[in-house]
């Protein structure tokens, strides 16, 4: 058993860790009669006979003690985790708890990830400095969240009731299984979300599907062209590279072929001011031979089957009409537009990413690589203009 706990009328939540080497670390509470008697001075040997006492009626012996302390529990949040533009902060820096629900490391990788990406695109010049100061927004709230969760956890586990609790009859024990329940998703990050924001574009997404913006995009499986038999997932081929993703979910091909006529017009025209920043993605309703075929026109980055349509039904996307998603770099949903409206995933962009000046090149020889690629084939695939060859090796483009 690497990880066990238990509840001790005496010593409360009683916490038992197997480290490495044979080590163990054992956690109680100190109740208010033990912390009386002992205070922060407490030795390690009133330590070890104290966690013998919590263990009862099981017997506890100890060959060695490396270590051992007594804290407080302490809960608080900086004003912010950004200040001057340029001091940024997370973790323990940003935030402090009980471990009570161990949640310390979980919380301060969700603020590294979240920072990360930002951090590494605004350093490149990919996206304007509101992306970056957009992280103590959201991670602030998710913290506060955080402070209000170990409230409730950490009274409990001293078999106190919280203030919200008051009244309760059940046991303090049975109480904290019913919180540590409902925290889970929060807890394991995967039920962690934003309010409508710069990045959440709660308000300009339509139509809506099952997903809100600021929620973590769901998973599905596709199919690659040409295996029929063996499906991947979404997670799988969404690389965390630091890139917007815009999902075409094409709808049946026959019933939006039109649309995707003019959407693939507007990306042509569009997506070469973005590209550094974003990758593309289609999700096509059904099965074929070939992807361009099927649809009428040239796929929008790399291209997958969903033959049986359940990416589109589990994510409420019509079949007649299909959907345009715009997933951030962290898998969240930013915004959601109809295929006839390119133009307002254009605007959502605009706000978050600093365009490039693109210009065709009129002169020179480029070579049939050069005309076609703009990024590597596992990247997007869109064609780029070019006429008469390449001055510069950006792909057919100049780009400042």
């Amino acid at each position: 058993m690497g990880l066990g706990a238990f509840e001790s009328k005496t010593h409360g939540h009683v916490l038992y860790v197997r480290l490495d080497h044979g080590a163990v670390r054992i956690g109680y509470v100190l109740n208010a009669h033990l912390f009386e008697k002992y205070g922060t001075t407490m030795s390690a040997a009133d330590a070890a006979a104290e966690a013998a006492k919590a263990v009862a009626p099981f017997e506890l012996e100890f060959t060695e003690i490396h270590w051992h302390t007594v804290y407080g529990i302490q809960q608080h949040v900086a004003e912010r985790f950004q200040d001057r533009s340029r001091i940024l902060i997370a973790g323990d820096a940003a935030h402090t708890h009980s471990s009570g629900s161990a949640q310390g490391m979980n919380t301060g990788m969700h603020d590294v990830n979240s920072l990360s990406w930002r951090l590494a695109g605004v350093l490149k010049g990919w996206y304007k400095p509101e992306v970056l100061a957009n992280y103590s927004t959201e991670r602030h709230a998710a913290a506060t969240q955080l402070i209000n969760n170990d409230k409730l956890v950490s009274a409990l586990i001293s078999r106190k009731l919280p203030e919200s609790m008051k009244g309760r009859k059940e046991d303090p024990m049975v109480l904290l299984d019913e919180v540590l329940e409902e925290q889970q998703l929060f807890s394991n990050g995967l039920g962690i979300s934003y309010a409508p924001n710069l990045l959440n574009d709660v308000g300009g997404s339509y139509p809506p599907i099952m997903t809100t913006p600021g929620h973590r995009f769901p998973d599905f499986m596709i199919h690659r062209n040409g295996d029929n038999r063996i499906p991947t997932r979404l997670h799988e081929i969404t690389k965390y590279n630091g890139k917007f993703r815009i999902i075409i979910f094409t709808g049946i091909a026959t019933q939006t072929r039109r649309a995707l006529q003019t959407l693939r017009t507007a990306v042509d025209k569009q997506a070469p001011r973005f590209q550094h920043a974003v990758d593309f993605l289609t999700i096509v309703a059904g099965m074929g031979l070939a992807f361009e075929d099927h649809l009428g026109v040239p796929q929008f980055g790399r291209a997958y089957w969903d033959h049986d349509f359940s990416a589109h039904f589990r994510n409420n996307v019509s079949l007649d009409h299909g959907s345009i998603v715009v997933l951030r770099p962290d898998g969240l949903l930013g915004h959601v537009s109809g295929m006839d409206r390119f133009d307002h995933v254009v605007g959502y962009l605009e706000r978050l990413i600093v365009p490039r000046e693109v210009k065709v090149a009129t002169n020179g020889h480029a070579t049939r690589k050069e005309l076609g690629t703009f990024m590597s084939e596992n990247e997007n695939n869109l064609a780029m203009p070019a006429e008469n060859g390449a001055t510069s090796e950006e792909s057919g483009l100049i780009v400042k």
